[in-house]
């Protein structure tokens, strides 16, 4: 932790810097560019300090600097949406706004976001096939998702995945972005603002990742489908497929911070278990 501290206090030191000169050249027309790689680097090592709202700040203001490393800045502004999100999550009465209760309407929601799933080949033999992935706790690598991504979209050319279940699984499994406007033309809009009020699926705004609240989500894609040109979202959980006809959510989150204890991926122990476990029908 000191190490990190201390590369963290040279880099302020070092941003510092660079703020004086752009203040004594503020009326040139030579105006140095703005450090972006610089800030993301401060934000990844103040992620590492469980600085969530330092390294959120950061990215924010990397996002509108001049020239940065592209792939960098994505990977980590993933990460402190993740971080974002845990921090949302602690907030009073979050995770508050759906009835699941059994016979209610939220109940029924997520039975047609399940059949929606399972109908599109959302099941272990189809994603193995699909991804190349050689067992289904590879899903637990995020280092993979990459190249599982990459081979779905490159077999989509030939005989290969629909689209749908490939934005189902680089939605739900692989944790990959996606335009707000493709999740709903993938699930019902019922269904899609469900998973808004549940907060198992995030909204933000543009390069800089703005977080958007639950509430004025809900109010964009309510009053104009238009004004989600801009709006992204990712998933919250991973929909791991455990039989053909059994889906079982966890946290995409899995590393705890202060306040958040995730329910971790299915290991090879947990997928044993399951396996082996008879099958009986209860009321």
């Amino acid at each position: 932790r000191a190490i990190i501290q201390a590369e963290l206090a040279r880099l302020r030191w070092l941003l510092r810097c660079w703020e004086s000169v752009a203040r004594d050249e503020q009326a040139s027309a030579s105006q140095p560019s703005i450090p972006g790689t610089l800030l993301v680097d401060m934000a990844l090592l103040s992620l590492r300090l469980m600085d969530v709202q330092g390294a959120y700040r950061l990215i924010q203001r990397a996002a509108t600097a001049g020239e940065t490393d592209i792939n960098l800045h994505s990977r980590v502004c993933q990460v402190a949406c993740d971080a974002a999100m845990c921090q949302m999550l602690r907030e009073p009465n979050s995770m508050s706004g759906a009835d699941l209760s059994r016979g209610s309407h939220g109940e029924a929601l997520l039975e047609e976001f399940r059949e929606t799933l399972l109908q599109n080949g959302y099941v272990p033999e189809v994603l193995l096939q699909v991804t190349g992935a050689t067992s289904t706790i590879d899903f637990s690598n995020g280092d993979l998702s990459e190249s599982f991504e990459r081979r779905m979209l490159e077999s989509r050319e030939g005989v290969g995945p629909t689209s749908t279940l490939t934005d189902l699984v680089r939605m739900f499994l692989l944790r990959r972005k996606l335009p707000l406007a493709r999740l709903f033309q993938l699930l019902s809009s019922e269904c899609c603002k469900l998973l808004l009020r549940m907060q198992a699926v995030t909204v933000f705004q543009g390069p800089a990742c703005k977080l958007i609240s639950v509430d004025e989500a809900l109010r964009l894609v309510s009053v104009d489908r238009s004004l989600l040109s801009d709006l992204y979202c990712f998933s919250n959980i991973k929909v791991w497929p455990l039989e053909d006809d059994i889906l079982i959510a966890t946290d995409q989150q899995d590393w705890p911070c202060p306040g958040f204890e995730p329910v971790m991926f299915l290991s090879d122990d947990s997928l044993a278990l399951a396996t082996a476990a008879p099958r009986l029908e209860v009321d």
